[in-house]
């Protein structure tokens, strides 16, 4: 089993991040095109009317895209999961750590200013 080395997990993680889904959409992209051939076949055969192959390939579109919402979902989770687990914030503990010191920043330069008055 391999060892599991934190100090490369951001090296790592977007480009695996990346090839997954670059091979997710590739593999959606050519079913997708599948799909058409096949239902296209049965129209020009007879075996479908063009209105049933026009709902079967927007049938076949929502589910993809339902699908497309359920991965973003189970990804995001399973980020979040990982973060937890290696200690790292979020982006939104960090955009909130930036407020806040943004906020303090802004009131050191106020009482600065005040006590050089």
């Amino acid at each position: 089993m391999a060892e599991f080395d934190i100090k490369h997990l951001g090296e790592k993680l977007p480009e695996s991040v990346k090839k997954f889904i670059d091979d997710t959409t590739n593999t959606l992209q050519h079913s997708e095109a599948e799909v058409r051939t096949f239902v296209t076949r049965w129209v020009e055969k007879g075996k479908l009317t063009p209105a049933e192959g026009q709902k079967i390939l927007a049938d076949f579109r929502e589910r993809v895209n339902k699908g497309r919402v359920e991965l973003d979902r189970r990804f995001e989770e399973s980020t979040a999961r990982l973060m937890a687990r290696v200690n790292l914030p979020t982006k939104n503990e960090v955009e909130k750590l930036n407020t806040r010191v943004n906020s303090l920043s802004k009131r050191v330069s106020t009482l600065k200013k005040q006590l050089a008055a």
